[in-house]
């Protein structure tokens, strides 16, 4: 059911009650922009987009999202 994450492939989807959920957790970064500007794992700490390829917004996540990676 649903999405997992591509670096840990636990499942980031549950449901409780008939509804579905999401474990992942959607990351602010004051500042920079006035809402979730990237998505992260809650199990591993992996980060991704949440905005189109290109995108203004995409421009700006790419830092936050990429710095993980490298480390």
């Amino acid at each position: 059911m649903g999405r997992s994450c591509t670096a840990c492939a636990r499942s980031l989807m549950y449901t409780r009650n008939g509804s579905s959920y999401s474990h992942e957790e959607i990351r602010v970064e004051p500042g920079v922009y006035d809402g979730g500007l990237y998505l992260s794992c809650p199990f591993c700490g992996h980060r991704r987009h949440r905005w189109p390829v290109g995108s203004a917004l995409w421009a700006k996540a790419r830092p936050y999202v990429e710095q993980l990676d490298a480390a």
